[in-house]
This record gives C-alpha cells, sequence and structure tokens, in this order.
C-alpha cells in the first residue's frame, strides 16, 4: 500500500470511532504514559490538540499543566514549517488554519529544550516510520531534535511497515495498549 491509501483506509476507520470509546482508550493510553520514566523525566514536554477522531489529548495536555511541568503545543506557521508555543493559558486559542486545528500563538520554545515530543500521525511501524498528513510540518521540525518522540495510536494505525523518505523523523516509542520502543 501506498501512503495515500494508508492514510485514506485510517482516516475512514478513525473517522467511525465514537466520542465514547475515544475519551476512555485515551485517557488508558496516557496513563501508561503517565507511569513511565520518560514521562518522570520529562520537564518540557511537546503536545498536540487533537482533532477529527485522533487520540484525545485533553487528559494529557492537563495532567502536563497540573505536574507543573512545561507544555508546549504545535502552531503550524506561514512558511510552512511548524513552531512549539509555550502553553500560556491567558491566551485564546484559534483555529485559523488549513486543518482547523486549535492554536495558540505566543513564545516560540527552543526545540533543543523540549524534552519529550508527543507526536500526532495516521499511521506508524516497528521501524519507528510515521505517516502524517503529508505536508511535512512535523518532519521540518524535527530535523534537529535529538530528544525523544512518543506516539500515540489506536491498534488499526500500526503497520508492519510503511512507505518512508529519508527525511522522515523516526519516531521513539509506540503508545498504544503498551509502551514500546522502536528500532
Amino acid at each position: 500500500m501506498d501512503k495515500k491509501q494508508i492514510r485514506s483506509e485510517v482516516l475512514k476507520k478513525r473517522n467511525n470511532l465514537s466520542k465514547e470509546f475515544i475519551k476512555k482508550y485515551s485517557e488508558e493510553v496516557f496513563n501508561i504514559l503517565i507511569n513511565s520514566s520518560i514521562y518522570a523525566d520529562a520537564h518540557v514536554i511537546m503536545s498536540y490538540m487533537s482533532f477529527g477522531g485522533e487520540i484525545d489529548t485533553n487528559f494529557i495536555n492537563n495532567h502536563i499543566l497540573k505536574s507543573g511541568k512545561t507544555l508546549i503545543l504545535p502552531k503550524m506557521m506561514e512558511d510552512g514549517g511548524l513552531a512549539g508555543v509555550i502553553y500560556d493559558d491567558s491566551k485564546k486559542f484559534n483555529d485559523d488554519n488549513s486543518f482547523k486545528i486549535k492554536e495558540i500563538d505566543g513564545t516560540h520554545a527552543d526545540i533543543k529544550k523540549i524534552d519529550l515530543i508527543i507526536i500526532p500521525g495516521l499511521a506508524f511501524d516497528l521501524n519507528g516510520s510515521r505517516i502524517g498528513f503529508g505536508k511535512g510540518y512535523y518532519d521540518k521540525f524535527l530535523e534537529n531534535y535529538s530528544g525523544l518522540i512518543v506516539a500515540p495510536h489506536y491498534d488499526f494505525q500500526l503497520y508492519e511497515n510503511i512507505p518512508s523518505e529519508s527525511h522522515d523523523k523516526k519516531i521513539n516509542y509506540l503508545l498504544g495498549g503498551s509502551l514500546k520502543i522502536v528500532k
């Protein structure tokens, strides 16, 4: 299967999930992360604002803040890049971007100071490859990142092997029914 077919297959399945299932599964998955040493050791964590059937990040984002850790959220830039913005609850969310994802304006974080990135995606494999929506926002953003990357996923998003390019940044951990290290 090529990337386009995989995206279509996953979106079809993801769009059929109930809100109750998403909420319950999301809390279960993120509880696994919360109880891990990689989360305990991280002080600055980049997450994302979920949309369209993605694993719900409200639970983990709130936990990051309640734990006294720094929450970084992505913001799509006009030049096609991505920035990590330090969350500040005084800011209002907006969704005036091409995906209609909630974002905030604010101070951009130094990527070298981010300990852990929780990354969205449509498909993943055991080699650490990831397929997103195909715009390359995260691949460009992660070019100079050397910290840990965790990918929460539903079982149907995990493939044995997916196509990848040399510029694709590999993930370190898959977060589904357990936290798995990928090679």
